[in-house]
């Protein structure tokens, strides 16, 4: 069997153990009820999050005007706590640094 390698991005285990990889699924077809782990990975690194309720993934990137496509620059993973924060792990495109955010909602 092959090992599936991704340098960055986002990785689901759902509740029957089935994985969904960035690489081959859009965070749309996720179903975020039956998310029991959510992951990023980054060169090697990984971060995860566990048993919580409300699962974030987003990116944040830059266009110029003329260009398709948008370039990311940081990728962001988090969750919805139960006193009503908002917590992500957020790196840095460029550097590789992760910080974590926390904001009330």
């Amino acid at each position: 069997m092959v090992k599936k390698v991704m340098r960055r991005g986002w990785i689901v285990e759902l509740k029957d153990g089935t994985e969904m990889w960035e690489d081959d699924y859009e965070w749309s077809a996720v179903p975020k009820n039956e998310i029991t782990k959510l992951s990023l990975i980054f060169e090697g690194r990984v971060w995860s999050i566990t048993d919580v309720s409300a699962y974030i993934q987003r990116k944040r990137g830059s266009a110029s005007p003329g260009e398709r496509l948008a370039a990311i620059e940081k990728r962001i993973i988090g969750y919805y706590d139960k006193d009503g924060f908002k917590v992500e792990y957020v790196v840095d495109e460029r550097t590789g640094i992760m910080n974590m955010e926390v904001s009330e909602v």
